[in-house]
């Protein structure tokens, strides 16, 4: 009876220090920050995925799709160091250059995700050989899942 008894203590014990440990030992929100970006028929809302696309930075000639196949949506990574970076986009054959110009700010997640940076996007251009045109339906660039720059070709 008295191994039943200690038992049931440092079993209860146990479950008590389980269920009192703080929700902040583990990030639970997201802390991805990217550029978001859709692809649209030029003169309509309708979405137009592009059949071939490789995506490099021209700041450090990182590749971040290559020749991808079938895209109609692209995740591009912004520098909180700079206010201006441009990227090299390929259509199938043929390139256009965005370049993006935005503000950076340190914003505090939580204790257990830390912090990340939120962007502000000002001004986005284009060279305009395939891009007809793009929109930016969004400024912040944050956590939050939101299209930032629509492209219309």
């Amino acid at each position: 009876m008295k191994l039943y008894t200690l038992l049931l203590i440092v079993l209860t014990g146990s479950l008590t220090l389980i269920s009192c440990q703080s929700d902040d030992e583990t990030c639970r929100e997201s802390t991805r920050v990217t550029l978001k970006v859709g692809f649209y028929t030029a003169g309509t809302t309708k979405a137009a995925p592009v059949d071939s696309i490789t995506v490099r930075s021209l700041a450090n000639d990182s590749i971040y799709y290559n020749n991808k196949k079938i895209v109609s949506n692209l995740e591009l990574a912004l520098d909180h160091s700079t206010e201006l970076l441009q990227y090299a986009i390929r259509f199938n054959t043929q390139w256009d250059t965005i370049t993006l110009i935005y503000s950076s700010e340190p914003y505090f997640v939580s204790y257990a995700c830390g912090m990340v940076f939120v962007h502000e996007l000002d001004t986005a251009l284009t060279t305009n050989h395939v891009i007809k045109n793009l929109q930016i339906p969004e400024h912040l660039i944050s956590t939050a899942n939101a299209q930032h720059i629509q492209i219309y070709r």
